[in-house]
């Protein structure tokens, strides 16, 4: 078989077209991590973030249900539209976290596009 004679490295080689890595986390498990993970079923780097805010069930009573809240009042209210209301929560979790963690700086033109298209769609007025 002429797979014999292929050494293992080039027999595993794939040359991908584009960078791509699969990353796979959980939300805690605590009610409140639990709220958010229901309102994002393909999260984005920001609701990972805003995640670790609601690790501590304390600190996330005491600081954090208003916008918790706030997420999901705003999901409930676009219910009709899926891409509104994904559109929505994702510009609102980017904001968020940006006033209680503050936001890094952009590494990569894939984050800038990201953040501009939600940019934009906040000034036509779709967020």
């Amino acid at each position: 078989m002429i797979l014999d004679n292929i050494d293992r490295i080039e027999w595993h080689y794939i040359e991908y077209l584009e960078p791509a890595m699969s990353i796979a986390y959980r939300l805690g498990r605590n009610p409140y991590n639990r709220r958010l993970a229901n309102l994002f079923p393909a999260p984005s780097v920001d609701v990972q973030s805003l995640s670790l805010l609601l690790q501590d069930e304390t600190q996330a009573r005491s600081h954090h249900l208003e916008w918790l809240n706030k997420l999901e009042a705003v999901s409930h209210s676009l219910a009709g539209s899926e891409s509104d209301r994904r559109d929505t929560l994702n510009y609102l979790s980017l904001r968020i976290r940006g006033q209680y963690l503050g936001l890094e700086s952009i590494k990569n033109i894939r984050e800038l596009r990201r953040r501009e298209a939600m940019l934009n769609k906040s000034l036509l007025g779709k967020v």
